[in-house]
């Protein structure tokens, strides 16, 4: 059915009306094409409302054309983010100005000649042009090097410049050394630190298996460490019990150790990137009304009544509620007719219409 073959109301002045619908059928037509028909019947001002129950969508006229009302704001990326945001890897890295700076005024690696500057100006060059082949004549030689003269070849010896003599390195009287990590080498520790015995210690004993099968025997000038469950405490043998060296955080995962550095720099360095979780629900918008896509299958969230309560309207100077004594009086009669004075309504309802007939 067209918009324009709906039947409407006739209502005479007088009369009071009211309805379980709204008066004005625009605000929800059946089809879109009756929206349209709207427009073309010049009955959708600018700014009407109207729902189409045909795809339970809401639109507003915008003057020309009908605007989709949206469900709540949508998204707009920004057009700029702060460097603060951006995570930087191995080869998107931020300079500062500062070294922009320095980097622009770094030397030019142009090779210096006669005519051209380059890492040496050209000045400059000439002069040590000039030099070559004339250094022993422009050298000083009463000048001395630790009270030996320049006319020769000069070898000093290590007590020339107050170095040690590489023949001490490493030995009895001379200096220890260090190897790859930075730690003096055990040839070079006196013999009981060298002596270093892992076990694991139960009960005051010290044994050769976690389970606690080989005991191993307690010798003074040893250092004990205990590697149960990677505690690393170290202790020497007072000739009765096994005695702590000094009170220190071991390495370990279990109560009254410090955590790996290591480890711990990962987790750190990991909970300062954007993630989510591995078991992270992903939820993503559905065309579907009243759906969202989680984990990528259509999922009804909210499914709109097909009914409401009369109680949960609400109601303005146009639009309001009747009870049945006010239908059923709205259906008596309400026009009254008297031929005379004396002809009373008696039985005419309250505020029923009185007409009477002059004779004049």
């Amino acid at each position: 059915m067209a918009f324009a073959d709906k039947q409407g109301i006739t209502v005479t002045a007088g009369f009071k009306l009211q309805a379980e619908s709204l008066l004005d059928l625009r605000g929800s037509v059946a089809t879109i094409s009756e929206r349209d028909e709207l427009v073309d019947l010049k009955a959708a001002p600018a700014g009407l409302f109207v729902f189409v129950e045909e795809n339970k969508k809401s639109y507003v006229y915008n003057g020309t054309s009908w605007d989709e009302l949206t469900k709540g704001p949508g998204y707009v990326h920004p057009d700029t983010h702060p460097a603060s945001m951006i995570v930087q890897d191995a080869t998107h890295r931020f300079v500062t100005d500062t070294e922009k700076n320095t980097w622009n005024n770094k030397a030019d690696k142009t090779v210096a000649s006669a005519t051209q500057d380059g890492l040496l100006s050209s000045e400059y060059f000439l002069k040590l042009q000039n030099l070559d082949g004339n250094l022993e004549a422009k050298v000083d030689k009463t000048t001395t090097v630790n009270g030996k003269p320049l006319s020769s070849n000069i070898t000093l010896a290590a007590t020339d410049v107050g170095a040690i003599p590489a023949s001490q390195k490493g030995t009895a009287n001379g200096v220890a050394t260090l190897d790859g990590d930075g730690k003096v080498p055990s040839a070079q520790l006196p013999s009981y630190v060298d002596d270093v015995v892992e076990g694991y210690l139960n009960a005051g004993q010290f044994y050769v298996e976690s389970s606690h099968t080989t005991p191993i025997t307690a010798e003074s000038g040893k250092i004990y460490v205990d590697i149960t469950d990677a505690k690393n405490i170290t202790y020497r043998w007072s000739g009765t019990a096994y005695v702590e060296i000094s009170k220190s955080i071991a390495l370990g995962e279990t109560s009254g150790t410090a955590y790996r550095g290591d480890k711990g720099k990962i987790a750190y360095d990991h909970s300062q990137t954007p993630h989510a979780r591995a078991d992270a629900t992903k939820t993503e918008k559905s065309t579907t009304n009243g759906n969202v896509k989680i984990d990528g299958v259509e999922t009804t969230v909210y499914t709109h009544p097909a009914t409401h309560p009369a109680s949960m309207i609400e109601q303005d100077s146009t639009h309001r509620f009747v009870t049945d004594a006010e239908k059923e009086a709205f259906g008596a009669s309400t026009v009254f007719w008297a031929t005379t004075d004396d002809d009373a309504p008696e039985t005419a309802v309250p505020d029923a219409l009185l007409i009477q007939e002059r004779t004049e």
